[in-house]
């Protein structure tokens, strides 16, 4: 193994919440798999992570605004913190709507600001 990696996408499903922050929190912080996880588990194995695809999806419970600006400053805020190796932005709508630039434009502006910096 080179590099630990994981895919990590937002998504709700039925009997999540549909409050945002928390599920962010969820994401981080889940003890078998959230990122903080998998970014001690490479550390303690003396290895890189990375993150294979990341995005924003339209597999959400009614309710959810899947143009979500604080999923993607919290991604790029994470690489940014962790210097993982690589960091692919899934933009592809194979089965699902995914496609940043395309489907999700106040996210794609702040993606776009971010990386400026």
């Amino acid at each position: 193994v080179d590099i630990i990696g994981l895919d990590m996408y937002d998504r709700t499903y039925v009997g999540q919440t549909r409050v945002q922050p928390p599920l962010l929190q969820t994401y981080l912080n889940d003890p078998n798999s959230g990122m903080l996880f998998v970014r001690d588990f490479a550390r303690a194995h003396r290895k890189p992570m990375g993150i294979s695809e990341w995005g924003l999806s339209s597999k959400h419970v009614p309710g959810v605004n899947p143009d979500n600006t604080l999923f993607i400053q919290k991604m790029v805020e994470f690489v940014r913190a962790n210097n993982l190796s690589y960091a692919n932005y899934f933009e592809d709508d194979s089965n699902y709507r995914h496609r940043l630039m395309l489907h999700y434009p106040q996210s794609a502006a702040l993606y776009k600001r971010l990386l400026a910096q």
